[in-house]
């Protein structure tokens, strides 16, 4: 049975996921063909969906589970890649190239590991995305809007702390 002090994480935890992404939502813009075609909207689309898977496997399953993990790797895999397909549409300087496929094999290292060994390491790279990824590049890219830039900050540091709340659950189901 989980102690007090994880379902308190848990109380927190599961609000700030929602309370993130409705609040990530609320940043996109209005909806127009153009943004159908951004990858940015796609993104957004993705992250209520996994959302809604999140909310689901917790209700059929439980707290802890392989699968929960494993999504929040696979989302944090993800998260640099659509700043490669903004750059791949929008074109952009051959530097923020580098720079993305830089952040693509930094964040995609830290998913792996961390869906696999250290839920720490998961959480703590969700949310460092957030605060130093889309942060440095709200405003600095022609090829990233910026509204995606903050939407994708609000919901790294929700789904971050998120993680964080679950490390312990996450933890305690591997032995």
């Amino acid at each position: 049975m989980p102690g007090a002090d994880q379902l308190d994480a848990d109380k927190i935890g599961l609000p700030a996921l929602v309370l993130a992404t409705a609040g990530g939502v609320m940043v996109v813009p209005d909806l127009d063909a153009h943004l159908l075609t951004q990858p940015s909207f796609w993104a957004v689309v993705s992250a209520c969906l996994l959302l809604a898977a999140v909310v689901s496997v917790r209700a059929r399953v439980g707290r802890g589970t392989s699968i929960e993990r494993v999504g929040l790797g696979a989302f944090l895999f993800l998260m640099p890649t659509v700043y490669l397909a903004a750059w791949l549409r929008e074109g952009g300087d051959l530097e923020w190239l580098w720079i993305e496929l830089a952040g693509q094999v930094i964040f995609g290292a830290a998913a792996v590991y961390g869906a696999a060994r250290s839920p720490r390491v998961l959480a703590l790279g969700i949310a460092a995305h957030g605060l130093l990824w889309d942060t440095w590049h709200h405003g600095h890219t022609g090829f990233m809007p910026d509204w995606y830039a903050t939407a994708c900050l609000v919901v790294d540091v929700g789904w971050g702390f998120y993680a964080f709340t679950q490390v312990r659950a996450w933890k305690t189901a591997e032995t």
